[in-house]
């Protein structure tokens, strides 16, 4: 059924990979969320609606891929059977960084009302749509993977 956060708490993801079947993850304003080496996966079952990844207002989150296994440099992975659904929604006054791989081919990210979205060290953006309002750092500084940069080949924007 996912993973939901509520308002004014601290939560330490441990290195691993968490399968939200259903329901995606929800942080609430004033939260403070970190975890090093973790994946999510974003998936869904009979029974379990996908879910949405929404990270709210006043939020802080620091979260790490994992830098070796089969997930190396994926942060946030969206099940490839998933057609057209809810993406990744940062709100307003929220602090992430965020270093991996965001794959979102069948929906969007989102960072709005000065978000601070998608600062790391590296964050790559595979995604139907990207919107953002207010300042956003991407940065690529892929030293911390072993193979470098995840992303082979040229680098594309396309509309």
């Amino acid at each position: 059924g996912g993973i939901t956060v509520g308002n004014g708490i601290t939560v330490v993801f441990n290195p691993g990979t968490y399968i939200l079947k259903g329901g995606g993850l929800s942080i609430g304003g004033g939260i403070s969320v970190s975890g090093t080496g973790v994946a999510f996966y974003n998936t869904v079952t009979a029974g379990y609606n996908f879910g949405a990844i929404n990270i709210g207002n006043g939020a802080t989150v620091s979260l790490s891929a994992p830098t070796t296994g089969s997930l190396a440099g994926i942060l946030f992975f969206q099940d490839r059977t998933v057609t057209n659904s809810p993406g990744i929604t940062l709100n307003g006054g929220t602090s992430s960084i965020l270093n991996g791989s965001l794959y979102l081919p069948a929906s969007g990210l989102t960072c709005s009302n000065g978000a601070s979205c998608v600062t790391g060290d590296y964050t790559v953006i595979v995604a139907k749509t990207i919107a953002f309002s207010g300042g956003v750092n991407v940065k690529a500084d892929y030293s911390s993977l072993p193979g470098g940069s995840p992303v082979k080949g040229s680098a594309a924007l396309s509309e």
